[in-house]
């Protein structure tokens, strides 16, 4: 049950940057998102802070 759920809000957080991680079939590309967190980095994280805030205010 916490799975399906920790699933399920996941992939409505994922669904914001489009098809970057999901198939024609809707199917989640796991391993895009392990590539992605892999490559994460947080000086890319405080830029997407900061766009949000300037999108927001």
């Amino acid at each position: 049950m916490i799975d399906s759920k920790i699933m399920a809000t996941t992939k409505s957080i994922l669904k914001d940057f489009g098809n970057t991680y999901f198939s024609d079939k809707s199917t989640l590309k796991r391993n895009k998102v392990i590539e992605d967190l892999d490559a994460y980095t947080p000086m890319c994280s405080e830029v997407n802070k900061l766009d949000y805030f300037y999108s927001v205010t």
